[in-house]
Parts: structure tokens; C-alpha cells; sequence
């Protein structure tokens, strides 16, 4: 299937929205940035969001205001790592 999209900003949306419909994961190399892009610019909260321990990850999410790991009841992520 092929997008002609005109903006780097309408390309990440058509990424975003894809992988976000059909429920796939994000790449392990570029999972902090679509989770950074999808809690800031979507506003977007899952039981399956990333739920990192690296303190660079949690100093970026936290410049937005973000607290990874803290808003997402506990049975819900264990819920979510299950699958």
C-alpha cells in the first residue's frame, strides 16, 4: 500500500495512525520516540505504553511532563506484559 504524503509531519502521521490501528509494536530502536510522540503530540494512554527503567528515557518523557510508569495502574501494565 502506498501514501503520497507532502510533509515530514504528515508522514509520521500516516506511521502513527498505522501502527496505532492495527494494534502493532513499535521497533525496539525507535519505541521511546512513537511513545514520546504518542503521550505528547496524540495524547494517547494505553495499558501497554512503555513502561521504561533507563533514567534518560524518564528525564525526556519528564521535560514533557510525563511520569512513565506512574499513571497506569499496576494490574493493568502486568495485564498488558502478559500478552
Amino acid at each position: 500500500m502506498k501514501y503520497k504524503v507532502e510533509t515530514l509531519q504528515g508522514a509520521n502521521e500516516v506511521a502513527f495512525k498505522a501502527h496505532f490501528a492495527l494494534h502493532s509494536s513499535y521497533s525496539a530502536e525507535s519505541k521511546p520516540l512513537w511513545m514520546l510522540l504518542q503521550r505528547v503530540v496524540y495524547k494517547i494512554k494505553t495499558a501497554y505504553d512503555l513502561q521504561s527503567r533507563n533514567a534518560a528515557v524518564k528525564n525526556t518523557y519528564a521535560k514533557f511532563g510525563i511520569d512513565i510508569g506512574q499513571d497506569i495502574p499496576r494490574a493493568a501494565r502486568r495485564r498488558a506484559t502478559k500478552t
